[in-house]
């Protein structure tokens, strides 16, 4: 009746009937509730998110009206993210021999290896491993020197016969190692006591003489060593 109402209680208001009667008017008024509800909520990608019947797959901010069972409004506010799947690729190398155990791999040769992970909102996280794997060396030198002499190449300094490891470390980091298997000859020396016959000529063993005396010739081995032939 011309009066603004908007609080619950209970209202009086008299009218006068067409006779001229008053006429009473009670009115008991009862406010209903609307709701203003938020929500905040994600999925990951490539999931749809059901908002009252709509299918969300992309970040943002979505409201949607409803009625309540007493037909009064309720404002639904979703703030909605999409999460996105990670994807990390890692380089990495080791040196032959060893394994490669972080981030959940366990690998010993050179290639490329895959991990499926989830992250802390339950999506998929996808680790690569490029992995290459650097030799390590495994030389061996056979070699041999003269009595007397040294061997002092490849970082080796010896003089006796034997076998003998050297490590080094490759450009990348990795172990190198040098085994040398080295052979002593010695020095031969040999005397001759000979005779010949006036007017001839002794020709052995590289001797070309006809005159008695002592005569030296300074050969070789077939192993390169010095050796001394003396003939008297």
């Amino acid at each position: 009746n011309n009066r603004i109402i908007n609080a619950p209680g209970t209202y009086m208001d008299t009218l006068q009937s067409m006779y001229g009667c008053d006429s009473i008017v009670w009115l008991t008024l009862t406010l209903k509730p609307t709701y203003n509800i938020n929500i905040v909520d994600s999925i990951c990608q490539g999931v749809a998110y059901n908002f009252n019947g709509r299918q969300l797959t992309e970040t943002g901010t979505y409201i949607d009206t409803l009625a309540t069972i007493d037909g009064c409004d309720s404002i639904i506010n979703l703030r909605f993210k999409v999460n996105q799947p990670y994807k990390d690729s890692i380089a990495a190398s080791i040196c032959e021999g060893e394994t490669y155990n972080l981030h959940g791999f366990n690998a010993t040769e050179s290639g490329r290896y895959t991990r499926l992970l989830q992250t802390e909102g339950g999506c998929d996280s996808l680790k690569i491993l490029n992995l290459t794997v650097f030799p390590a060396y495994h030389d061996t030198i056979n070699a041999s020197i003269c009595h007397g002499q040294i061997y002092n190449q490849m970082g080796f300094v010896v003089d006796s016969a034997g076998t003998y490891t050297h490590s080094y470390q490759t450009d990348r980091g990795c172990d190198s190692i040098l085994t040398l298997n080295l052979s002593v000859y010695d020095n031969k020396t040999k005397e001759i006591n000979a005779e010949i016959c006036e007017g001839e000529t002794y020709t052995e063993n590289n001797f070309n003489e006809n005159t008695t005396g002592t005569y030296v010739r300074n050969l070789q081995t077939t192993n390169g060593c010095d050796s001394t032939v003396t003939l008297h």
